[in-house]
């Protein structure tokens, strides 16, 4: 490990790229209705947290509705040079001394938005906006609920940073169970 590694991490640093439950499932996945119906209510207005804890980020996808805050904790650290970058939103860059607390929204749909650091570049995290409740991030068993969509043929994507993004479609029925689907292992490693 480098000395400045080694300095900033004296306990090491653990990388889990795969976190697979006890059922196979495969956990902070994306997944996201591509062209949804018609939505008219109101996003959330309480905030989700992005803990950032000795250059770790948790989780390391989050999803949230346009304007929704989402609360930034930088503890542990020794002092970080933050950057956003989005497709569809402003960019940003930041420093960050250790102990603080900071909140961000995000106007735009977007579903690649990127967190890091200058320095401690494992330091990671993904956030994807919406602008209606077709969404979810998989738990720690790859489980995942979406609100109730009007029956029909939907397309669906699902991204994992390392398994990288998958699409496939739906058929809601007009009664019966919710529909399933599987994400193939990636053949060649997807980029951070």
């Amino acid at each position: 490990m480098p000395p400045a590694l080694a300095k900033a991490l004296p306990r090491g640093l653990t990388l889990q790229p795969y976190l697979v439950g006890t059922n196979g499932g495969l956990a902070d996945v994306l997944v996201y209705v591509v062209h949804p119906p018609a939505w008219a209510g109101s996003a959330p207005t309480q905030a989700v947290t992005l803990s950032i804890s000795n250059t770790v980020c948790q989780p390391p996808f989050l999803a949230v509705f346009t304007n929704q805050p989402v609360r930034i904790l930088a503890r542990g650290n020794p002092g970080l040079n933050l950057m956003g970058t989005s497709k569809s939103n402003q960019n940003w860059n930041q420093a960050v001394p250790n102990d603080t607390e900071f909140i961000l929204r995000w106007e735009k749909p977007d579903v690649s938005i990127r967190i890091s650091d200058n320095n401690a570049l494992w330091l990671v995290s993904r956030i994807a906006v919406f602008d209606h409740p077709w969404f979810a991030v998989t738990d720690a068993q790859g489980h995942f609920t979406l609100p109730p969509l009007p029956p029909g043929h939907y397309e669906v994507e699902w991204i994992h940073r390392r398994c990288g993004r998958q699409s496939g479609f739906i058929d809601v029925p007009a009664q019966g169970s919710g529909p399933t689907f599987t994400m193939r292992a990636p053949t060649e490693p997807a980029t951070q």
